[in-house]
């Protein structure tokens, strides 16, 4: 399990530096709006949403990965496998950030909609391409526990005979 932990870390950063160096395309800034507090400055709003996506990319949903892993469909433990998984693992992501959205909308200045939409389809379009690499990057990492190496996925023989 820990390793899955580690591939949430990782996917989580590939997620954050997604969503901060797009945040100029979109007006739509996804990790301080969901920690948007009336009253607090954008940095605080910035960090307390940080630290919940965190949290819960890092701990939360490796966790459910790590339970759920023998019921998601696709045997093996390829590259081909790992990047169906990890498509699949990150697109439900999606659907659960961009469905929770509105959720925070009362606490928050503006209002998105779902997934983003009612400020253009570019949120919606970033937020699903961070979510897809953090799945992709959670469970490439979350299968070397299922005793594959990365080398191994690429399909890597060894150079021996």
């Amino acid at each position: 399990m820990p390793l899955v932990i580690f591939g949430g870390v990782v996917g989580y950063i590939i997620f954050a530096c997604t969503l901060v160096l797009t945040r100029g395309l979109s007006h739509f800034d996804y990790l301080a709006f969901l920690g948007a507090e009336s009253g607090s400055s954008a940095e605080a709003n910035f960090v307390r949403g940080f630290w919940l996506v965190f949290i819960l990319g890092a701990l939360i949903l490796p966790s459910i990965l790590w339970v759920a892993w023998r019921k998601l469909p696709w045997e093996g433990t390829g590259l081909g496998t790992a990047l169906l998984k990890g498509l699949l693992f990150g697109l439900v992501c999606w659907i659960v950030a961009g469905v929770t959205i509105p959720i925070f909308q009362e606490s928050a200045a503006g209002t998105a909609g779902f997934f983003g939409l009612s400020l253009g389809i570019v949120p919606a379009a970033l937020l699903l391409v961070a979510c897809l690499m953090y799945g992709v990057a959670t469970v490439v990492v979350g299968m070397m526990t299922r005793g594959t190496s990365p080398i191994d996925m690429v399909g890597w023989k060894g150079l021996g005979p």
